[in-house]
């Protein structure tokens, strides 16, 4: 054979495998969408093929995909296109579960804060839902960009901004761990092993400022990079990083500080470490352009931050020392407050994909750091990855169960390039065919674990309303009211409601519902009181109430999630029965109090008269 009989040859090998791979994941994509899509019919009718269909939706989509990804054969381009088909196919999961409307009760929460700034052309307004929200407004400032130059509703557009970040997320991804290992098929495992991560599906596909900010700062991770590669020449690198790292910095807190420690940690160990080799210096501008914009932001209006994230993981790590310490029973994991607990199977595979990654973690530290003088950005994925049994501790505490879910998104970046970099390059003999199938069983058991990790079933799938369930609660009867309020009582009326009604009373309806949370008064007590003494009115007098929202739902049955109305309420996290029917109606025939709406399950009543005479 000849040089010129043999290339052609190989060229049309690559050609038969570049027509053959998309049209398989294409089509196997589209039956797990079909499969979802049936999975969603049979949980809004509570039937029971919901969870079978769920998961069948699911191994159609990522086994085939995975299968390819973990296949030597596809070129780099095929990879690529294989992760971002598998990446937008699990945000149409979360899209398809609700595609009409806002569900997830972050996304209300978001809503309001645009929702201001587009009535009002400015920032930083109060949300009574999340203070902190509107101090960091990356995300609505450019959703009301988009709405004003494009005309398009805000939840169309919210769908296709959730979907772009989604798809800067895959491929940030993919080219930083190609570029870090110098291997695409490094990066397509990587890509799917960080998508086991627990909040993957459904938590980074709402509507939320940090759905935005993670692919701003994988963005900013990979254009330093590059930067650096070049030595600082490439202005399109430089700028590219400067500017996602300041717009990382005011869409999310938590990612921005984040985003800070890599930086830092990267730009140090390049300093120390590699002396007189090749510049490091654009690493230490893009570290300390973090510091700085961080300073500065922090300083100036985001100080709230500090003090936000301080609570939230102080408190994980105090509970789990109470545990260590015996003072207070760990948390029991796979028991829900209500209903029955996920099927058998489920937690079984959620316990083995924990056990798989922390089994391998030794072994891809090591071959991470064995044998070569290791760049310092990997130390920093080594430093990094070693954090992961750390957050799984937290999964024992209440407290902190939000912090370790919360970590996932960071730390299994730095899992997926240092899981899939071993896995390919540890042991070449074991791709065998059944040495892949191996590995494709592997993968798919680490990201059904993520899933079942992540949420319980309810919280995957769309369903029968139920009360106090997070997006199960939002039904046409709560959305019909916040927007009836909206057009008949006019804006930012000062009232009291439940978690649900609450949240769609200050999005749909732009209403200020009062809590302890942005009002430090205790609303909820009034609520729970089955009859106004003078504590409640004393409360209601000074958080200046002219509206009371009773949902009489909660009277006939205990919250799905741990309070009806916020979490400072009394009991909250230990309710097991319902609200008595008399804490719910006792406004009814008090003297200054109207009932002004009633849908028959939800009341207003018009208390000024009773506030204002309170004494």
């Amino acid at each position: 054979m000849t040089g010129r009989q043999a290339v052609h040859r190989l060229s049309i090998t690559r050609l038969r495998v570049t027509v053959s791979w998309q049209p398989l994941i294409l089509a196997s994509t589209g039956a797990g969408l079909l499969l979802m899509g049936l999975a969603d019919e049979q949980a809004r009718i509570d039937g029971p093929m919901s969870l079978p269909l769920f998961w069948a939706g699911i191994l159609f989509m990522m086994g085939p995909s995975i299968w390819g990804l973990v296949a030597p054969t596809p070129s780099r381009n095929e990879r690529i296109s294989i992760v971002l088909i598998l990446g937008l196919a699990l945000y149409l999961v979360k899209v398809m579960a609700s595609p009409i409307a806002f569900t997830l009760p972050d996304e209300f929460t978001h809503w309001r804060t645009l929702d201001d700034v587009l009535s009002s052309g400015h920032l930083f307004a109060d949300n009574p839902l999340l203070r902190i929200s509107p101090v960091f407004p990356g995300l609505e400032a450019a959703t009301a960009a988009a709405r004003v130059s494009s005309g398009l509703g805000v939840f169309p557009l919210a769908m296709i901004l959730m979907g772009a970040a989604r798809v800067v997320t895959m491929l940030s991804l993919f080219l930083l761990a190609a570029t870090i290992t110098g291997s695409g098929r490094v990066a397509g495992i990587a890509s799917v092993i960080y998508m086991a991560n627990v909040s993957f599906l459904p938590f980074d596909a709402q509507f939320a400022y940090e759905s935005l900010a993670i692919p701003l700062a994988f963005l900013a991770i990979w254009a330093v990079l590059c930067w650096s590669r070049h030595s600082g020449r490439s202005l399109l690198h430089g700028g590219l990083a400067l500017a996602a790292i300041a717009a990382t910095t005011v869409t999310h807190h938590l990612t921005s500080l984040v985003l800070v420690t890599f930086l830092a940690t990267w730009a140090f160990l390049s300093l120390v470490r590699y002396r007189g080799a090749k510049p490091r210096w654009p690493i230490v501008v893009a570290a300390a352009w973090a510091v700085a914009v961080n300073i500065v932001w922090l300083a100036t209006v985001g100080g709230l931050a500090l003090t936000y994230l301080r609570t939230i993981v102080l408190g994980g790590v105090d509970e789990l020392l109470a545990v260590l310490r015996g003072a207070t029973a760990a948390k029991q994991l796979f028991v829900p407050r209500v209903g029955l607990p996920p099927p058998l199977p489920e937690i079984v595979v959620a316990y083995a994909s924990v056990a798989l990654l922390l089994l391998a973690l030794p072994f891809m530290l090591l071959h991470a750091v064995r044998g070569r003088h290791p760049p310092a950005l990997v130390l920093v994925l080594v430093l990094a990855a070693v954090l992961y049994p750390a957050s799984l501790a937290l999964r024992f505490t209440v407290a902190g169960s939000e912090t370790s879910q919360r970590a996932s998104e960071f730390l299994f970046l730095p899992l997926g390039v240092l899981g899939a970099d071993w896995l390919v390059g540890s042991r070449p003999s074991r791709w065998r065919p059944h040495g892949r199938l191996i590995v494709v069983l592997a993968l798919l058991v680490v990201f059904a674990g993520g899933i079942v990790s992540g949420d319980p079933p309810q919280g995957r799938l769309p369903g029968p309303y139920r009360v106090a369930a997070e997006q199960l609660s939002i039904e046409p009867q709560g959305t019909d009211t916040a927007a009836w309020a909206l057009s008949e009582l006019g804006p930012n009326n000062r009232l009291i409601a439940d978690r649900t009604n609450a949240k769609l009373l200050a999005s749909i309806g732009s209403q200020y519902p009062v809590t302890s949370a942005n009002q430090h008064l205790g609303t909820a007590y009034v609520m729970l009181a089955q009859t106004l003494g003078r504590g409640e009115l004393d409360i209601m007098r000074r958080a200046g109430i002219r509206y009371v929202v009773v949902d009489l739902r909660l009277a006939r049955d205990v919250p799905v999630y741990k309070y009806w109305f916020e979490s400072a309420e009394p009991d909250a996290g230990q309710h097991t029965t319902p609200i008595p029917l008399a804490a719910l109606q006792k406004f009814d025939g008090l003297r200054g109090v109207t009932r002004i709406y009633d849908s028959g399950d939800i009341i207003i009543y018009d208390v000024r008269g009773l506030v204002d005479g309170a004494p």
